[in-house]
């Protein structure tokens, strides 16, 4: 059977899209079973899913819930530790939370 070349490249396609968003499915929930400790743990979690989900294409409706629920309690350890760190550790997980809350709604 032939098939055409448009066709191929699109199969292609989405079995690479498939197996990208399996890869993030993987590795989602070991981010968001991370426990939050300190200002650097807010950091590095919300840095990490910030950048998980910026293929927007490549993330299921199971990631998104968790990465969601993993952003608002990121969000709410940092507003409880805001007056205890530095407003520069502050300010890059608050970027960080904004890239992932704008990463989710896209």
């Amino acid at each position: 059977i032939s098939i055409p070349m448009n066709e191929s490249a699109l199969i292609a396609y989405n079995i690479e899209l498939n197996s990208l968003a399996n890869v993030r499915d993987y590795l989602v929930p070991f981010i968001t079973n991370l426990l939050i400790t300190t200002s650097n743990s807010t950091i590095l979690q919300s840095t990490s899913l910030a950048q998980l989900t910026q293929a927007t294409n490549q993330l299921t409706r199971n990631t998104l819930m968790l990465v969601s629920n993993k952003c608002y309690e990121l969000s709410a350890a940092l507003y409880a530790m805001f007056e205890k760190i530095s407003y520069e550790d502050a300010q890059s997980a608050s970027n960080q939370l904004f890239q992932c809350a704008s990463n989710i709604l896209n």
